[in-house]
C-alpha cells in the first residue's frame, strides 16, 4: 500500500498522517496503527480549520464545534426534532444504541403525519381496501379495559385513556368518571374517545360485562374506523400527579386496572390471505369438561380442526403445503409437511415410549366465520400439526378457540412458524443415551427431548421471561432461531404436557419440564375463553443482571429445588399486554447447560412472513388512490371516493 500524507504540521500528528485505514501509520511514519477508523482528527475530517479563529468551517451535512456530528437535513423542515441515533433508539420503547456513533449520527424524529429524511412529506389518510373486504373480513384493533375492586360498590373517582393513532400521535381523553356497570362505563368511554380533537376516533363500539356485585367492569372496545396497526392504548389513573384518582370509597378495597388486547389485534398486511377453497371447518375442544390437558392421547394439544369431510381433509393438506421452506421433506401426493415431531415421553428401565407432538415448523392458519356478521367479525390464528393416529382428529391445534365449533373458512400463509429451542440431541433415543451436541440444524430431532425456549409472564403484562437468551445479538450459537426487535412471535397456551423433560434414568417420571410441580396443566386454566392465538411484535429484547431471585445451577439440585428462585435475566418486551396468565414455572431436568433454573412452561414460536401470499389491505388512500405528499390529500382512482378512497361508487367512474 502506498501512503500519501494528507495532513502536515498538525498539532495532533506533527509528523503528518495518512489515510490508510485499516493500516494507518503512526507519527513516526513507520508504525502501523490499529483501530484507527475513528481517531480524533482536526475538524473530524469533515471541515476546514480557520487558523485565525481556531474554528471549524464544516462541510455540508455536518455541524458541531469540531464538525463531530452529522446535521439533520433542512433542519427537519420544521416538522420534527433533530436527535442523535441514541436518542432515536430510546424514543422507540427505550431501546439502547451504544455503538461508536451513538452521539454523532443525527436524524429527524418527525411529527405525526410527516415522513421522509427531512420530515417534508405529508402522510395521507389510511383506509381499508374495499376490494379486500369483498372476499374476507378485516382485523382491526380490539382493546379490553378493566377496572375492578376487591370490595363491592367501592370504586369512585376518575381516569383518562391515552389513544395512539395510526401515525403514533397520542391523544388523552378528558377525565372519565368511574362507573360500576359496564353499560354506563361504555357510554362514558365512547363519549370521551369520540370527543378527542381532529376526529381522530369517529366510531368505536363498546361491549363488556360487569364483575360480581358491582365490583367494577370490563369494556371491550373495537376501533372499526381506525384500521391498521395501532399502538396499545394506555390508562392514566394519576390525573393529580402521584396520587391515584381512582379511589376506594370505604377505604377497604383495592382497585386494579388493566389494558390488553383481546383475541384480535389490528394489522396492515394480511399474511394469511390465501383462502383454502372448498374447505369449511371448525376448531373444536378435545376435552371432556373444562380446560384440562388430555392425558392419554395428544400431549400439548387440546383441540383439533373438526367437521371435515374426506374431500375437505385432502384439500386442506394441499392448502397447508410446505411449512419449513424445504420441499425435500414433503410427503404424500399433496406435497405437504405434517408439522409434527415424534419425541420421547419417557419409559421404564430404558424402554422408551414416544409421542407425536408439535414439531419445529407447525402450520399456521387463520379462521374466518362463515356466518360473519360484518366486515370486522374476524376469526383467530391457530398453530396446526398432523397426527394420522388421531382418528377424525388428525389436524391438531396448539391453542384453543374462544368459541368452539364455529363454522369457518380456513386461510393459510406462505410464511413460516418456527418453534424456538437449542440445537442438541442430549437425551434418550431409541438406541440409548446419546449426547450429540452441535448438530447445527434448525429443527428438533425425532426421538430426542431437546431444550425448548419457554417463557413465563404475568397476566396483562408485556414482559416475557425466558429460560434461554434467545437474542440474535447475545444468544448462544446453537439456537435454532434467534429473536430481535421487530420479529413476530406467537405466544400460545397449549396446556403443554409431557415430552420435553430429559428422562436420563429411563424411569418415565418426567413431564415436559421434569419436575413434579408441573406435570400436566395449562398455564392459565381459563385461557380458552380469552383467545391465545395472537401474533405479537417484539419491541425490545435484552438481558438483565443477576438478581436475588435468579437461580444458579450450582446452588440448587433436582432434589432440593427452590420454588422461589427462577430465571429472570432474559426479557422479551411485546407490543401488547398478554391477556392470559402465563406465570406458571417449573424446574426443567435437561442435560444442556442452559435452562436449568425454574422457568416458564409457555412455548414461543417465531413467525417469519413470506414475500408471497400477502395482501396489504390498509394503506394510504386505501390502495385505491394516489397520495399527494405536499398536501396530504388523496386523489382517488375512478370508481372510488371519500377522503381515504375506501368507498366504491359507480357515479365516480
Amino acid at each position: 500500500m502506498t501512503y500519501t500524507t494528507v495532513i502536515a504540521s498538525s498539532t495532533v500528528y506533527p509528523a503528518g498522517t495518512q489515510e490508510g485505514y485499516p493500516k494507518m501509520l503512526g507519527g513516526d511514519g513507520s508504525t502501523v496503527l490499529t483501530n484507527t477508523a475513528h481517531y480524533y482528527m482536526e475538524c473530524s475530517n469533515k471541515g476546514i480549520c480557520d487558523r485565525k479563529t481556531g474554528e471549524c468551517e464544516c462541510f455540508e451535512g455536518y455541524d458541531g464545534y469540531a464538525c463531530q456530528r452529522a446535521s439533520c437535513p433542512n433542519d427537519c423542515s420544521g416538522h420534527g426534532t433533530c436527535e442523535t441515533i441514541a436518542e432515536l433508539a430510546y424514543d422507540d420503547f427505550a431501546n439502547t444504541y451504544a455503538l461508536w456513533d451513538a452521539d454523532v449520527t443525527m436524524g429527524c424524529a418527525c411529527d405525526a403525519g410527516y415522513n421522509g429524511a427531512d420530515c417534508s412529506a405529508r402522510h395521507c389518510k389510511v383506509g381499508i381496501d374495499p376490494l379486500y373486504i369483498d372476499d374476507t373480513t378485516a382485523r382491526v384493533t380490539t382493546t379490553t379495559l378493566s377496572i375492578t375492586s376487591t370490595v363491592a360498590s367501592d370504586l369512585a373517582g376518575t381516569y383518562a385513556l391515552k389513544f395512539y393513532d395510526y401515525f403514533g400521535e397520542d391523544y388523552t381523553t378528558a377525565p372519565i368518571t368511574v362507573e360500576h356497570t359496564y353499560a354506563n362505563s361504555c357510554t362514558n368511554i365512547v363519549a370521551a374517545l369520540t370527543a378527542l380533537p381532529d376526529q381522530v376516533i369517529t366510531g368505536v363500539t363498546c361491549a363488556g360485562s360487569a364483575f360480581t356485585t358491582n365490583q367494577g367492569f370490563t369494556a371491550v372496545l373495537t376501533f372499526e374506523q381506525n384500521p391498521g396497526y395501532l399502538r396499545m392504548m394506555e390508562i392514566d389513573t394519576m390525573l393529580d400527579g402521584t396520587i391515584s384518582t381512582i379511589t376506594s370509597v370505604g377505604g377497604s378495597g383495592v382497585a386494579t386496572t388493566a389494558v390488553y388486547t383481546g383475541a384480535v389485534s389490528g394489522e396492515d398486511t394480511d399474511y394469511f390471505a390465501s383462502k383454502c377453497s372448498g374447505v369449511e371447518a371448525s376448531i373444536k375442544h378435545d376435552v371432556s369438561s373444562g380446560v384440562t390437558w388430555e392425558t392419554t392421547a395428544m400431549p400439548g394439544s387440546l383441540g383439533y380442526v373438526g367437521d371435515l369431510t374426506a374431500a375437505e381433509s385432502k384439500l386442506l393438506k394441499a392448502c397447508l403445503g410446505d411449512s419449513d421452506n424445504d420441499s425435500s421433506n414433503n410427503v404424500e401426493v399433496y406435497n405437504w409437511d405434517y408439522g409434527s415431531l415424534v419425541e420421547m415421553a419417557g419409559g421404564t428401565g430404558g424402554t422408551e415410549g414416544a409421542d407425536n407432538v408439535i414439531g419445529s415448523y407447525p402450520h399456521a392458519i387463520k379462521t374466518v366465520p362463515v356466518a360473519a356478521s360484518g366486515s370486522f367479525d374476524t376469526g383467530e390464528f391457530h398453530l396446526v400439526w398432523y397426527d394420522a393416529s388421531a382418528t377424525a382428529k388428525e389436524f391438531r391445534v396448539a391453542n384453543l378457540p374462544v368459541t368452539a365449533g364455529v363454522a369457518s373458512y380456513i386461510f393459510t400463509t406462505d410464511g413460516t412458524v418456527q418453534q424456538l429451542g437449542l440445537d442438541s440431541t442430549q437425551g434418550k433415543t431409541p438406541t440409548g443415551l446419546q449426547n450429540d451436541a452441535n448438530l447445527q440444524n434448525d429443527m428438533f430431532n425425532a426421538g430426542s427431548n431437546e431444550t425448548r425456549v419457554v417463557g413465563y409472564f404475568a397476566q396483562y403484562d408485556n414482559k416475557v421471561y425466558t429460560n434461554i437468551d434467545a437474542s440474535c445479538e447475545t444468544g448462544a450459537d446453537d439456537l435454532m432461531a434467534c429473536l430481535q426487535k421487530g420479529d413476530r412471535l406467537f405466544v400460545v397456551d397449549g396446556c403443554w404436557g409431557k415430552g420435553i423433560g430429559d428422562d436420563t434414568a429411563g424411569t418415565g417420571t418426567q413431564s415436559y419440564f421434569g419436575g413434579t410441580s408441573v406435570t400436566s396443566s395449562c398455564a392459565d386454566t381459563s385461557a380458552a375463553a380469552k383467545g391465545t392465538g395472537l401474533m405479537y411484535t417484539i419491541n425490545k429484547i435484552y438481558t438483565k443482571p443477576y438478581s436475588a431471585n435468579t437461580e444458579l445451577w450450582n446452588t440448587v439440585t433436582a432434589t432440593a429445588e427452590s420454588t422461589t428462585m427462577k430465571e429472570d435475566r432474559y426479557v422479551i418486551e411485546l407490543d401488547y399486554n398478554v391477556n392470559w396468565d402465563g406465570s406458571t414455572i417449573a424446574f426443567p431436568l435437561v442435560l444442556s447447560d442452559a435452562a436449568k433454573a425454574n422457568s416458564g412452561i409457555v412455548f414461543l414460536f417465531k413467525f417469519s412472513p413470506a414475500t408471497t401470499g400477502n395482501y396489504k389491505f390498509v394503506s394510504e388512500c386505501s390502495n385505491r388512490g394516489a397520495c399527494d405528499s405536499e398536501t396530504g390529500l388523496c386523489t382517488c382512482f375512478k370508481g372510488y371516493t371519500s377522503d381515504d378512497c375506501s368507498t366504491q361508487n359507480a357515479l365516480a367512474m
